[in-house]
């Protein structure tokens, strides 16, 4: 089971890693951080990309390192 995960965990921590890069200390609706983090997936799947995005933020957040202002999202 483990050798099925771990090719899946590499490219989470990747995204992981560009959504921290694209939070700063001004807070940005979901629509901004996507266009930062998810630049290189083509626009007509933003919509998807950001509920991806929520995630993400929503797991940096319970770590500390991302904090929600109602329908924004700043670095912690």
């Amino acid at each position: 089971m483990l050798r099925r995960i771990q090719p899946l965990i590499a490219p989470r921590l990747e995204r992981e890693r560009k959504v921290l890069e694209a939070l700063d200390r001004e807070p940005r609706p979901l629509a901004a951080l996507v266009e930062r983090a998810y630049a290189e997936t083509p626009r007509e799947l933003w919509a998807y990309a950001e509920r991806s995005l929520l995630a993400h933020l929503l797991k940096l957040e319970a770590e500390g390192r991302a904090r929600g202002h109602g329908e924004t999202w700043s670095a912690a």
